[in-house]
């Protein structure tokens, strides 16, 4: 061990930097009589000065758990992102990238924003959000903006996907085939800590699916996991669609109406 030189002990980490050397007295310039420590492979060194060596390599390697730490953090958001199933275009979404036109929007954007921003809290108390109104006013950028938002700057996860995506993911587990069951497939949608379920009621009129969407979200509820419906469907369809589903996701949470008409051909949203 005497052998190694001072830079290949701080390659392999942080040492007795001191049983390197052979102690005596000598003269030091920077700091006058001290204990002086020599190596066969460096010249001569003062106590002082190897202080200053191990402070100097403490913060090199700090540096470097930090710089790995960040490295960590941005492949666990790569792949937080990468299993999000939010649509590429729906990836690009922010709140800066939403134009706010009436006042109704610009309402609703500063809620949004603001769920997103306090998310931990919300995450803690169940806050779940109902997006109702008619098409082309943002519901989904809103959405996906506050998933992409929890995502890069709280490491959280979500999900995003259709009522009828779900749907086919449950019934893919009634096959003799499947190696998981429809429970597990609805826990795997509880798990996630922001669930964005889109397209509520389009194609939706069993019982059984009315059911299924009921234990999603009814479990999540019992979780205290928020969730972002979407739907095209005013409060007072929704509720009457499935009012289980509404007074769920209502109590104590977010209800935000859209009900200006259409910016998508403007390309503003």
């Amino acid at each position: 061990m005497t052998t190694l030189t001072i830079t290949k002990t701080m390659e392999v980490g942080m040492i007795n930097i001191k049983e390197l050397f052979t102690k005596k007295e000598v003269h030091c310039e920077k700091h006058g009589i001290r204990n002086i420590f020599t190596h066969k492979d460096a010249k001569a060194i003062c106590d002082e000065c190897l202080k200053d060596i191990e402070l100097q390599e403490q913060k090199r390697l700090k540096e470097i758990e930090e710089e790995r730490a960040i490295e960590r953090k941005k492949r666990q958001i790569e792949q937080i992102f990468s299993q999000s199933m939010i649509p590429p275009r729906f990836q690009r979404h922010t709140f800066e990238t939403f134009i706010a036109i009436t006042s109704e929007q610009k309402k609703n954007k500063q809620a949004m924003e603001d769920f997103a921003k306090n998310f931990l809290q919300n995450l803690e108390d169940g806050i779940s959000v109902i997006l109702s109104g008619k098409v082309g006013n943002g519901k989904t950028h809103l959405a996906c903006a506050t998933a992409n938002y929890i995502i890069a700057n709280f490491g959280k996860t979500a999900l995003f996907l259709s009522v009828v995506d779900a749907f086919s993911k449950i019934k893919a587990t009634y096959t003799k085939k499947s190696e998981i069951t429809e429970i597990d497939v609805i826990n795997q949608f509880s798990m996630v800590d922001l669930l964005i379920l889109d397209e509520f009621g389009i194609q939706i009129g069993s019982e059984h699916e009315k059911m299924l969407l009921f234990r999603i979200i009814n479990k999540r509820y019992e979780n205290l996991k928020p969730t972002i419906l979407i739907s095209n469907l005013s409060p007072a369809e929704i509720k009457n669609f499935e009012e289980r589903i509404f007074d769920r996701l209502k109590e104590n949470g977010i209800l935000l109406s859209f009900s200006s008409e259409s910016n998508r051909k403007s390309k503003k949203i």
